[in-house]
Formats: structure tokens, sequence, C-alpha cells
């Protein structure tokens, strides 16, 4: 439905061209785009135009992982309705207070939301805002957006698979965060802001100690799970990792967040998602990954060498790489 959209190069060019070209079946005035980790269900990747500024986004973010958003994509994702609408006739209760004043400072009147969801997996999310002199969006505006979900979903994944396969900055070393219980960073090494960079362009627009959406997500999920949290991210230069973990002693709710390349055995289950690998071909790949050669991987899988090839063809096909030798290159660290 989106096929020259999803050429575009960059994620704010997929983003502005998406709502582009949905503008005119649904109209509104500024949107946000964000893809998830298939796996974990973290933020992977966002872009973001005409919603809300910089400190009320930061501070909505805040509230979603505290519990107080009124509207959670986890709910649109795994509840009976993918579609959610939240405006200023909504209710104000404890959980939507400070959405409504933020709305209303912000000049937002009505703000729609649809979780892409596509196979079985959450892909992402996509969420719209109309200004307050606007009508708010209505029954039939979320009927159009749950027509438009698997596009949407499939938009997405056809941009990230067409991304570079390969980890990001091999040569840059790890950076490490330490990251408060109140979500403040409270240190970071010297590549921190490097690696931030490459993920997260607009990050420089917050105050130095508050974190990014991604970076919000993966120490939610860490908190909310009691253990450690990941997230793979594509960017233009290759895929990154976000692990978080809590801190042994010291004050409760403090947690490290380490940003780097993405090593092998981390990046196999997202690209395997992604690029939509069988479990034959996983099989396959896993013993390719070790070296192995056909004959004997044909012989450990019990298959024809034929079939072992062809299997290796679908992978190459899905992918977009030339053969075995780029295809380890692709997925080592």
């Amino acid at each position: 439905m989106f096929p020259a959209v999803e050429q575009s190069g960059t994620l704010p060019d997929l983003a502005s061209g998406l709502s582009h070209a949905i503008r005119p079946m649904l109209p509104h005035d500024g949107y946000a785009l964000f893809g998830l980790d298939p796996i974990t269900g973290t933020v992977a990747f966002a872009a973001t135009r005409h919603t809300y500024g910089t400190q009320a986004g930061y501070e909505l973010s805040l509230n979603h992982v505290a519990g107080l958003d009124p509207n959670p994509f986890a709910a649109l994702i795994n509840g009976p309705r993918p579609i959610g609408i939240f405006g200023t006739d909504a209710p104000c209760n404890e959980f939507s207070a400070r959405q409504h004043e933020i709305m209303a400072a912000e000049g937002v009147g009505s703000d729609l939301s649809v979780a892409l969801t596509l196979d079985g997996r959450a892909w992402g999310g996509m969420a719209f805002v109309r200004e307050r002199r606007r009508a708010p969006f209505s029954l039939a505006d979320a009927l159009c957006a749950e027509r438009l979900r698997i596009p949407l979903a499939a938009a997405v994944k056809r941009f990230v698979t067409g991304q570079r396969l390969a980890p990001a900055h091999p040569e840059l070393a790890p950076a490490v965060l330490i990251v408060g219980s109140d979500n403040s960073i409270e240190a970071m090494t010297s590549t921190g802001r490097t690696w931030i960079t490459g993920f997260a362009p607009d990050h420089a627009r917050l105050r130095e100690n508050q974190l990014t959406g991604h970076l919000l997500s993966v120490v939610a999920a860490a908190r909310r799970a009691g253990s450690e949290a990941l997230s793979r991210i594509p960017t233009p230069h290759g895929w990154i990792t976000l692990q978080a973990q809590a801190l042994d002693g010291g004050e409760p709710g403090r947690l490290a967040l380490t940003i780097q390349s993405a090593a092998t055995d981390l990046l196999l289950p997202a690209v395997i998602a992604w690029y939509g690998i069988t479990s034959r071909e996983r099989a396959v790949l896993d013993h390719i990954m070790h070296g192995e050669p056909v004959k004997q991987i044909a012989r450990r899988l019990n298959l024809s060498q034929h079939t072992v090839n062809d299997h290796l063809k679908a992978i190459y096909r899905k992918t977009g790489v030339t053969g075995k030798e780029e295809l380890v290159a692709s997925l080592s660290n």
C-alpha cells in the first residue's frame, strides 16, 4: 500500500511519507511512529513531528513507564482492540489528570493510537494528534486506522529489513550509563553520547540527564521483570543493543545501561523475527554461524545437501546478502 514510502532511506523520511500518504484518509496535525524489538517488546526506534514539545513528550514517557498512561500501547497490543482514542472529553481521574493538563498546555485536543501487529507479533505503533480547534478523532477514524494497521505494520517491517544487516560500529567501545531510581542519568562513560546520537539524533533537545524514549523503555522493562532487559536497534550503520540490569548494593532502583555493537547471539533472534526466517532455515543458519560445511549440516539435520542449499538460498534472498561469507560477516561482531 505504501511501496514508494517504504524505500525511504531514513526513519524520519519513512514517518513523514506515511503521514503524507495517510492524511487524506485520516486527517491529523502531528504523528509519532515507533518500532519495537519483536522479541522483548521494548522500543527500538521512533520518529515524531508536530505532536508534543520535547519536555512534554518526556513527561508523557515517564507517565507511561510509571503506569499512568490512560491509553497505553500495551493494552492495544494485548487487548481486544488495536486502536485507542483519547481526547479532552475523556474522564479525568488519577491516571489521566496529568495527560489532560499536558494536552491542554500543548494545544492537543485528541490523539489516536494504533498498534502495528502482524502475524502474531507487535512490530511497532503509530499515533496521530489533532489540535484542539479541530474535531476530535471519531469511530469512523478508528475504523479507518484499523484498515491501515496491517499495511503500516508491513511498511515498518520492510523498512527495517532494508537497513544494513551488520553490527554497528564494532570499533567503538561500549558505553555504560548509570541510571538513578528517578530515571535520570547519573553518569556515563565517554562513548555514551556518540552511541546515543547514532539511534536518537534528537536527544540533544533533552536535558543532559534525561533518557530518550528508547532508553526509558528498556530501563522500565528491566524494573518490571526484576532482571536484565534487552532491546536490539537497527540504525543506518548497523545493529546495536541496549541492555539494562540492576546494580548490586546501594540505592534500590539504580541500573546500569550498556550500549554496544550487537553481538551475534543477541542479534540473531531479532533478525530471525524481522526477516521471517523459518525454523528450518534457523537450524541451518545456526550451523553456518558455527562454521560447519553444508555436507556436515545435512548429516546433522538429516537433510539432503540440496535441501540445505535451498534453505541457504532462501536466507540469502530474505536478508539481501549474496552468499555464505557475506551472511556470516553481516551477523558477526
